[in-house]
Parts: structure tokens; sequence; C-alpha cells
């Protein structure tokens, strides 16, 4: 070994590359846009909105969005293609259809508990209604000019 040769600590790790950046096969720099969005561990996320947008549309849209609205835009992104990989054919409407049904049997099981919310009320006054009074022990408590029945008292 050559002891004159000065020893060099090797350096230091880089953060791993976003996936557009691993995509692409270049180096992601600290201030690559993408990487907020497309961190080195979300590939397969990545992957379904290539396919859908491809990195240049993405790009776009990401320009297009401005500075306050792009995380919602890319939020918005990320939601379409990945509904697009779930349900190649109907995509985002396959989900807006399947969340209208679940709507509509919502309502109806909505609907079904207040037809039955207002039967229980209707019962409650009459089970809450104070008892009748009570039926007379004497000839007495029926009152003047009450027909009485039965055999005479003495």
């Amino acid at each position: 070994m050559d002891s004159s040769a000065s020893w060099e600590p090797p350096e230091p790790p880089q953060p791993s590359a976003c996936a557009v950046c691993a995509h692409q096969k270049r180096r992601c720099n600290p201030g690559c846009h993408f990487a907020p969005f497309f961190p080195h561990d979300q590939q397969e996320i990545f992957r379904n909105v290539r396919r859908l947008f491809g990195v240049k549309g993405i790009a776009r849209f990401m320009d297009a969005a401005g500075p306050e609205k792009l995380a919602d835009a890319m939020d918005s992104i990320i939601c379409e293609a990945n509904a697009w990989a779930v349900d190649p054919v109907h995509g985002a409407y396959g989900v807006q259809l399947a969340l209208g049904e679940v709507l509509r049997r919502f309502n109806a099981e909505l609907a079904t508990l207040q037809h039955e919310l207002a039967l229980c009320r209707e019962q409650q006054p009459a089970q809450n209604a104070p008892p009748p009074p009570p039926l007379p022990d004497t000839p007495e408590d029926l009152g003047p000019g009450l027909l009485r029945l039965g055999p005479p008292q003495p």
C-alpha cells in the first residue's frame, strides 16, 4: 500500500431521486419541483400518472396551476390517474357512479328511518297520555243524573 496516498472519507449518501428523475435517469436536485409529489418510494403512483398524462403533461399542469393551487392540482391528477388504473374503462366516472349508488342507498335508508321515527313519534303521545280516571266504586261517585245499572241498592 502506498502510505503517501491520503485517505478520503466516502461521499455522503445522496438522497434517492424522486420517481420522475429516476424514470428519466437523471440526478434529482434539491429544488426539483416533482419531488414533493412523487417521492422515490411512490414509483407506482408516478407510473399511473405518467401513463395517463406523460411527464410533459404533468409539467404543463404544474406550470398552469401556479404555486397557490399546485397541491390541489397534483392531488387531482394523482386521483384521476389512480382511478384509471383501477378502472381502465370508466376511470373517475366509475368512481362517481359507485359513489352515486352508495349515496342512493344511504338516502333510501334515511327515508326509511325517518318514516319509522315518525311512526314512533305518533305512538309516543298515546303512550305518555295521562291514565284514564278510575272507575267509580260506589253509585254516589257516579254523580247526579246518571242512570244506575244493576240491582237497586237498599
